[in-house]
């Protein structure tokens, strides 16, 4: 066997490893697309039902959900004074502590 019939076993045997690779690994494969095409499908909004037209139960990774409600982009501030007693900052409006020797 010369040097190009070697070459053609190396590549062959390089393809038929790289073959068995995609095929051993093909369910986390196909594992992996299908949670991310939900977390796709998620982020976009859409629902998917908790079963399918035929009445099979989906798996919970196919289910989309409907996106949370956004919190409000900015949060109210309110400004803090120093309590003479402890030294500590409290916000302006809250309501007396339980010490007796508060001043507010």
């Amino acid at each position: 066997m010369g040097f190009f019939g070697k070459l053609i076993v190396v590549a062959l045997v390089l393809v038929a490893v790289l073959a068995f690779w995609r095929w051993w690994t093909r369910e986390e494969r196909e594992a992996q697309q299908a949670r991310h095409d939900a977390a796709q499908r998620h982020m976009r909004g859409e629902r998917q039902a908790a079963r399918d037209a035929g009445g099979e139960k989906v798996p919970f990774w196919r289910r989309a959900r409907a996106p949370a409600e956004k919190p409000a982009a900015t949060i109210p501030v309110e400004d803090m004074i120093s309590c003479p007693v402890c030294s500590s900052f409290i916000a302006a409006n809250a309501p007396r502590c339980q010490r007796a020797d508060c001043p507010r």
